[in-house]
């Protein structure tokens, strides 16, 4: 379980093909100590450190989380947010954030605001429905309000501390980023339907 509240940008030091999914080892630059098994949430991917080397840490991508998330397009020197797991009595300054991503929404159009921005998504196909105004979503993990709400577009407001703590401020028209709606709102909606 995470917050949404990025502590660190990382780097993909290295990606290798393996066993049908892909090994990446990311530069966390956080300073604290990661063990094996740990949870930590990658762009929005809750992963397994599977092994830990001279400040690296290394995850395993099965290829369902390649195929639902932009990991696959990763290549080594690519930024990453980065959030350890909460634990109990932390702080959670956004909103309980799984890393079960629902799939990939694409950047429509970023208009500049002085040092912020406010950014148009199209959500991933389906999610539309889990889309309200001030409701919550994460973005490559990062905790977020929704704006306002168009169908299956949506927007976000970015002010200059989000875009610059986090890898939203690199992106572009175009670009994918990993999306997970508001655990809340799938529940809800799950038993409305029933």
């Amino acid at each position: 379980m995470f917050s949404g509240i990025i502590q660190s940008i990382g780097n993909v030091v290295s990606i290798r093909p393996t066993g049908g999914g892909r090994e990446v080892v990311i530069s966390p630059k956080l300073k604290r100590k990661f063990r094996n098994g740990e949870s930590v949430m990658i762009s929005g991917i809750c992963s397994t450190v599977t092994k830990t080397t001279a400040g690296k840490l290394t995850f395993f991508y099965m290829p369902e989380t390649l195929k639902k998330t932009n990991a696959g397009s990763w290549k080594a020197g690519a930024r990453v947010n980065i959030e350890p797991s909460l634990k109990v009595g932390d702080d959670i300054s956004g909103h309980f954030v799984f890393g079960h991503i629902d799939g990939v929404a694409r950047i429509d159009s970023i208009k500049r605001l002085g040092g912020s921005r406010v950014i148009w998504f199209t959500a991933p196909k389906g999610m539309g429905k889990f889309l309200i105004p001030k409701g919550s979503v994460a973005l490559d993990g990062t905790s977020l309000t929704i704006v306002d709400v168009k169908g299956d577009r949506f927007s976000v407001s970015f002010i200059p501390f989000t875009l610059a703590h986090t890898t939203i401020g690199q992106k572009q028209p175009g670009d994918t980023i990993n999306f997970e709606a508001d655990m809340l709102a799938k529940y809800i909606s799950k038993l409305v339907r029933r």
